[in-house]
Formats: structure tokens, C-alpha cells, sequence
């Protein structure tokens, strides 16, 4: 960085080059390396949306076959080791016929 009275063309591409790589950084998902406009727009990669969308499903399916026979809900370790106990197993995504995790 250099300080100066006049901004000549080499201080144009290189600012332009540095935003460039800024929003190339800043859209990237560390997870898959692809740029993913949503975390942008939510903070949140679309894999990691659709990880807490099965999720959500999961807990929900969890609570109708157990919670629903107590009436008084689950503790939270229990659901906990239920959850772990499925994603060892293959959770979810084995029972849509995708493959696990």
C-alpha cells in the first residue's frame, strides 16, 4: 500500500483485482469449494440449509413415534443418542435411499 496524491491505472486493477478476490472469498462455501450465492443472501451455504432441513424432518419423525406414545414429549439426551445413533446407522438419508453421510 503506498500513499498518493494521483491514482494511476496500476492502483485501478489492483483494487479491482482485491475485490474481485474479496467476493470470490466471501461467496465460496468452505465446505464444497463452490461459490454459493446463499451466503450471501442467509449466511448459510444451501448444503447447510438442506442439512438442517433433514434434520428438522428427522427431529420431527423422532417425536411422532416416541414423544407421541409418552405424551410427555422426549428428554433432550435422549433424542440426542437417538439422532447419533441414526447418523452412525446411515440416518436419514438412508431411509430416502440416498446414501449416508
Amino acid at each position: 500500500m503506498r500513499f498518493s496524491d494521483f491514482v494511476q491505472v496500476a492502483d485501478v486493477y489492483k483494487a479491482s483485482r482485491l475485490m474481485r478476490e474479496a467476493i470470490k472469498t466471501s461467496v465460496m462455501d468452505p465446505r464444497t469449494g463452490k461459490i454459493d450465492m446463499g451466503l450471501i443472501n442467509s449466511g448459510m451455504g444451501s448444503g447447510q440449509r438442506r442439512l438442517r432441513e433433514d434434520m428438522r424432518k428427522e427431529l420431527i419423525v423422532l417425536l411422532d413415534n416416541k414423544g407421541g406414545k409418552t405424551k410427555g414429549g422426549m428428554k433432550w439426551t435422549e433424542v440426542v443418542k437417538m439422532l447419533s445413533l441414526q447418523r452412525l446407522l446411515g440416518g436419514w438419508r438412508m431411509r430416502e435411499g440416498k446414501e449416508g453421510y
